[in-house]
């Protein structure tokens, strides 16, 4: 992969080719592990033989002898690359695609709120089923901006630009408020 010796590779050697921008988060990693003898999963880039950095998931576990003595790590590096790419270009396109469909959405909207106004205030003659042709265009449109909204969501969460907090509630306290379960607590995830 990389193109240099087993010897060159031994030891820390193989660090050398670590992305410059890895290096710190990795070298917490490893050092975590091998102080606290832990298995360790982690993805960081390498450079390769021709000079491009490549993705990898390494995953290594504590390695000991037959009597019990810490003799290293073994472990597995796989070459992630491809879905690293395809995961960048999914987010920006989501990005892309919810920041270009909230000005013709947010048009709509306005459009439907105004001529349900008009039809309220008795503005214009139009045939009775109207109100309630625009009243499901309103809902739609609602869905849809709900929807953009909770895909911008997830691609921050991808990105690590927001964190989720998981904890246990009580679905009592939603009494209410058209929460039904049968069991005593739910997962609730809200977003920081």
């Amino acid at each position: 992969f990389t193109g240099r010796t087993k010897e060159q590779e031994l030891g820390y050697g193989w660090i050398q080719g670590l992305h410059p921008d890895d290096y710190n988060h990795c070298t917490e990693v490893f050092d975590q592990a091998f102080e606290n003898r832990t298995s360790y999963i982690l993805e960081y880039r390498l450079k390769r033989s021709d000079g491009l950095y490549r993705w990898l998931n390494e995953t290594g576990t504590p390695l000991y002898s037959a009597v019990g003595k810490f003799e290293g790590f073994i472990g597995s590096c796989v070459d992630i690359h491809e879905m690293k790419v395809y995961d960048e270009r999914k987010d920006e396109f989501i990005k892309m695609a919810s920041h270009e469909l909230k000005t013709p959405v947010t048009s709509i909207k306005g459009y439907v709120q105004l001529l349900l106004s008009m039809l309220k205030e008795k503005k214009f003659e139009a045939p009775p089923e109207l109100k309630s042709f625009l009243k499901v265009i309103e809902k739609q449109v609602n869905k849809l901006t709900r929807l953009m909204g909770e895909l911008l969501d997830l691609s921050r969460i991808d990105t690590g630009k927001m964190d989720l907090k998981i904890q246990s509630v009580n679905p009592g306290a939603f009494s209410g408020q058209g929460w039904q379960s049968e069991t005593h607590h739910q997962t609730l995830v809200s977003f920081n």
